[in-house]
């Protein structure tokens, strides 16, 4: 069924991305510290070295580097938030006016259409990452506006976020979500959307691009998610008690 299909991608997405911040807590001293000084090193070359040929290849490998570097470190920031996941009741209305307000000033017309809605149980650093992933994206796909909606029916809460950019490619859609799939060549890495989805799918919710091809809606169960501070609650009932002497 459809449900299933679902359900079966949602978890690929997750195993791929559990595999992302394993591989980056794993690696990132290793390779962040030799990649730094390799950056310092060839901006000293491109100072020093006189011959402009040199230079023109210096130039193009230093940006090369750099990228790696912000790929790593960006794998490394996602294992850790995952680690150090606190759940708490937060509202999702205040999360996302906090994130807006980090896009604003920065040449782009951002309309936020925000209701008040139901409180979820999220890790609020999570939260906000998703938030601020998604809107990104459409700060960086956008021509000069975007539009954030947030709102809630009776059984989700849900976040549209649009620009006023080129629409998503018909043949890419069904891989926008894939760990370092990007459509932005270098104002992009590729993770942003699949953090998100990761993010919000462990919050019993989703993300989709809607047939528009240029709105990604988030949609977060109001039962489902509770269900989580059921269990949490549940497993800390569970854990011994310990008592100073």
């Amino acid at each position: 069924t459809a449900q299933l299909k679902k359900m079966h991608e949602n978890l690929l997405v997750a195993e791929k991305m559990a595999s992302v911040g394993t591989l980056g807590a794993g690696v990132a001293h290793e390779i962040n510290n030799p990649l730094a000084s390799a950056i310092g090193f060839l901006q000293i070359a491109k100072v020093k070295v006189q011959d402009e040929s040199a230079q023109k290849y210096i130039s193009r490998a230093i940006p090369n580097l750099e990228r790696i570097k912000n790929i790593v470190e960006r794998m490394s920031y996602f294992a850790e938030i995952q680690m150090k996941a606190e759940f708490i009741s937060l509202s999702p209305k205040k999360v996302i006016s906090e994130v807006i307000e980090e896009f604003k000033d920065k040449g782009k017309e951002i309309e936020a259409q925000l209701e008040d809605v139901d409180m979820i149980y999220a890790d609020e650093e999570q939260f906000k990452v998703a938030i601020s992933e998604v809107i990104k994206n459409a700060f960086l796909a956008a021509e000069s506006k975007i539009k954030v909606v947030l709102g809630q029916t009776e059984k989700t809460i849900f976040i549209r976020v649009s620009d006023d950019g080129e629409k998503i490619p018909e043949e890419f859609k069904t891989r926008i979500f894939d760990a370092f799939f990007t459509l932005k060549k270098w104002e992009g890495i590729g993770l942003g959307l699949t953090i998100a989805k990761t993010i919000l799918t462990n919050l019993r919710g989703d993300i989709i691009l809607e047939d528009d091809n240029k709105t990604f809606r988030i949609e977060i169960d109001k039962e489902k998610n509770k269900e989580i501070k059921e269990f949490l609650e549940k497993e800390e009932i569970k854990k011994p008690k310990t008592h100073l002497v």
